[in-house]
C-alpha cells in the first residue's frame, strides 16, 4: 500500500502562481461604465416595442363600424348578401333613431373600376326592368282572367 500524505487543500487545487496573482492584484476589478444615455436609449427602445405590441393586440387599425341591436324578420331568418361594393355616401339616420318601413337609412354609391362596369350594370338593369314589366303583364293578364 501506499503511504497517503496531508496536503493543504490550498496546493492542492492551485498553482502557487496563481495563489500569488490573486493576493497581489495591482489594477483590481474590471468595472463597465456605460452613460446615462445607453441607459435612456434602451427605455425608450422598450417602450417602444411595449407600445406596438399593445397596439397591435388591442388597437383598430381597419375601418369598421360596431352595430348595436338587432333586425328582427316577420318571418324566419333572412340571409343578405351585397352583389356589388359600395360606399356610404350619405347617412340618414342617427344612433338610437326609430325607423319605420319605406325610410331610407343610407345612400351607396357603388365603385366602379373602368367604363365596361357601366356598360354591364346598365345591361343588368335593363334586363330587371323587362322581367318587371313581363311579371307586371302577367299579373294584369292573371286578374283578367280570374
Amino acid at each position: 500500500m501506499t503511504k497517503l500524505t496531508e496536503v493543504n487543500s490550498n496546493e492542492a487545487l492551485f498553482r502557487q502562481e496563481a495563489l500569488d496573482h490573486q493576493r497581489d492584484q495591482v489594477w483590481g476589478s474590471v468595472i463597465i461604465h456605460t452613460p446615462w444615455s445607453f441607459s435612456l436609449l434602451t427605455g425608450l427602445f422598450a417602450a417602444v416595442v411595449v407600445s406596438v405590441a399593445l397596439f397591435l393586440a388591442w388597437g383598430e387599425y381597419a375601418r369598421k363600424q360596431t352595430v348595436r341591436g338587432y333586425i328582427t324578420p316577420k318571418e324566419g331568418l333572412v340571409k343578405l348578401f351585397a352583389e356589388q361594393s359600395g360606399q356610404f355616401t350619405q347617412v340618414f339616420i342617427k344612433e338610437q333613431q326609430l325607423v319605420r318601413k319605406g325610410d331610407p337609412l343610407v345612400t351607396i354609391v357603388r365603385q366602379r373600376a373602368n367604363g365596361l362596369d357601366d356598360d354591364i350594370y346598365q345591361s343588368r338593369l335593363r334586363e330587371i326592368d323587362l322581367q318587371i314589366s313581363n311579371v307586371e303583364e302577367n299579373i294584369a293578364n292573371a286578374k283578367r282572367n280570374v
